[in-house]
């Protein structure tokens, strides 16, 4: 029962915060009756670096889950999908789609490595002009080689959601620092499959298209 509960309750929590992304975007535009509430609008590209450490998520009795260390790559592809406020209030700001590559090396407790993508959705709140808080939430693909006892090599299903802020730097670069929870499993494709939870610290440089 416990293998179904908690990959239910990872991914209601993923869901519950993409609901509230969404939410935000629509409270953020309802005062814009007279333009487009979806659009295209600006871009940016960029490159994180991410320190991944295991968690026993829920006390879920992983045997060597919890003891991953991950480092990982993250370059990444982003657009705003929503217009912006011309004059935001703290709460509002624009919804971002945003384009992942993920490759790993896990150096706890072997080593391994993982390689996959991820599609994320970014509310940024706009009030503030040198840096922008965000609240993101997503999920990817993961072809995962840790050799762990209890989870299995192969593809694995990677929910994931986060904090962070971007802080300006000049008009067109940013420092981009946040935290993510990350979920890692294959459900039930293949066994063993305990799942791998880690708590993500990232660090990146971001350049902007406006």
């Amino acid at each position: 029962m416990t293998g179904l509960v908690l990959p239910c309750a990872r991914r209601a929590a993923v869901g519950v915060a993409s609901a509230l992304l969404a939410g935000l975007a629509l409270a953020s535009h309802a005062r814009a009756e007279d333009a487009p509430f979806f659009t295209l609008g600006p871009q940016q590209a960029g490159f994180s670096l991410a320190y991944g450490h295991g968690v026993d998520f829920a006390g879920s009795g992983v045997i060597e889950g919890d003891q991953v260390r991950v480092l990982s790559a993250l370059p990444h592809w982003q657009i705003d999908v929503t217009r912006r406020p011309e004059e935001p209030a703290w709460y509002e700001g624009s919804l971002a789609f945003r384009v992942e590559g993920a490759i790993s090396l896990n150096l706890e407790p072997r080593r391994g490595v993982a390689a996959g993508a991820n599609l994320l959705l970014r509310y940024r709140l706009l009030h503030w002009k040198s840096f922008s808080p965000y609240l993101e939430a997503g999920a990817g693909l993961l072809d995962l080689a840790y050799d762990l006892v209890d989870q299995d090599n192969g593809l694995a299903f990677t929910p994931q959601g986060g904090v962070g802020v971007c802080t300006r730097i000049d008009p067109r670069t940013s420092i981009d620092a946040g935290v993510r929870f990350h979920h890692a499993s294959n459900a039930n494709s293949h066994l063993p499959n305990g799942g791998i939870d880690t708590l993500q610290f990232l660090l990146g440089l971001v350049f902007h298209f406006d």
